[in-house]
């Protein structure tokens, strides 16, 4: 009978409304387990076999519950969180939820700081540099172009080798400013492999394109051939660059 009790109550323990029926015992319903185990006053364990909780088995259980129920058993509560972090920015990301840039930590800044001198290095580089491992500097690394803060990486080239070196800042001035006529101002750049860049400015003209070509002669056959034939634009203004003293590929950040 000592022997069925113990049984009782390990089994109640786990699944009460599981329990098969065994003889001796009276029903297996979980009102029938409850009123045998010894804090109902039913079956009592001999003076000697009682087990009083110590602060080893306290601090063990409470270690337990640091643990969650996944599949091998070994996830914390602070790696559940930045788990839980990481896939809260990945739904963000992909709802467009707008998220400002407060939600940047220091390391954050470190690798887009990083990536913008040299965006070839490997994770591993990448790691080293930020002084992080190698698995978080990844996630960290995917969610930071998940979020739209790196859109590509590209290549830098050597304009006077590829003999485009002669640069042109071109300021354009139109007769009338609508949507009609900024859309299709909008398409004839796009089509224009000459011009790098093209902002709306304020001021006295209205678009400013930064040309590049290989000489003077190429920069007149564009303006004759393809920004002169816009009805539209009014005034022409055109500087020369001389000399590039400072050109910084990223932003600061």
């Amino acid at each position: 009978m000592f022997h069925t009790g113990i049984r009782l109550r390990r089994i109640t323990a786990r699944r009460p409304q599981r329990l098969p029926a065994r003889s001796g015992v009276a029903g297996t319903s979980t009102q029938n387990i409850n009123a045998l185990s010894p804090a109902a006053g039913g079956l009592k364990l001999p003076e000697g076999k009682r087990k009083n909780p110590t602060a080893r088995d306290t601090a063990k259980q409470s270690g337990r519950r640091q643990l969650m129920r996944t599949g091998n058993k070994s996830i914390s509560i602070k790696n559940y969180k930045i788990c839980f972090y990481n896939r809260l920015q990945y739904l963000c990301s992909n709802t467009n939820v707008f998220i400002s840039m407060d939600t940047l930590d220091d390391t954050d800044l470190k690798i887009l700081r990083a990536m913008q001198e040299n965006c070839r290095l490997t994770t591993k580089e990448l790691a080293q540099k930020i002084h992080l491992s190698s698995t978080p500097t990844f996630e960290r690394l995917r969610r930071l172009e998940r979020m739209g803060y790196i859109h590509k990486y590209v290549a830098v080239l050597d304009a006077d080798k590829l003999e485009r070196g002669f640069v042109v800042y071109c300021n354009l001035t139109l007769r009338q400013i609508n949507t009609g006529i900024a859309t299709e101002f909008q398409k004839a750049v796009q089509e224009w492999p000459e011009v790098s860049e093209c902002y709306n400015v304020s001021g006295d003209c209205d678009f400013m394109l930064k040309v590049y070509v290989a000489s003077m002669k190429q920069y007149q056959e564009f303006l004759f051939n393809k920004v002169g034939v816009l009805d539209y634009v009014s005034r022409i203004q055109s500087t020369f660059v001389m000399d590039t003293l400072k050109f910084n590929y990223g932003i600061p950040i």
